[in-house]
């Protein structure tokens, strides 16, 4: 793992624009050399969020910092605010929404890294 870097800070990562929200890699193969998961930390505008999509083959797991919303999984819309976690199994159908009136920031650690995902 020579050469790599061990840490980051979410500053100091530029993030990617994604439906009125801002993706910002934090521990990827690329980045850290992870081999087994990959995490990004997600903020969101209100109104704002991911519309409904399925990882056929990833599991992913998010704890939410900031805001609130709403993360329809599979049908069922569970109400997410700060200080909870969330599993979502490969294939289920899930996606989410800033509800609240302040960003939503969350931490979303994605296994296997690849971020291959589906519209549902």
């Amino acid at each position: 793992m020579a050469g790599k870097k061990r840490f980051v800070y979410v500053e100091d990562v530029k993030g990617e624009a994604h439906n009125g929200g801002l993706v910002k890699p934090l521990i990827t193969p690329d980045i850290i050399g992870s081999k087994g998961f990959r995490m990004v930390v997600a903020i969101y505008e209100p109104g704002k969020g991911r519309e409904n999509h399925r990882h056929p083959s990833v599991e992913e797991a998010m704890f939410i910092i900031r805001g609130g919303g709403v993360m329809p999984v599979e049908g069922e819309d569970i109400p997410i605010k700060p200080g909870m976690a969330l599993y979502i199994p490969p294939g289920a159908k899930h996606g989410y929404k800033n509800t609240g009136k302040e960003q939503m920031m969350m931490v979303a650690v994605i296994s296997p890294p690849r971020e291959s995902y589906e519209k549902a």
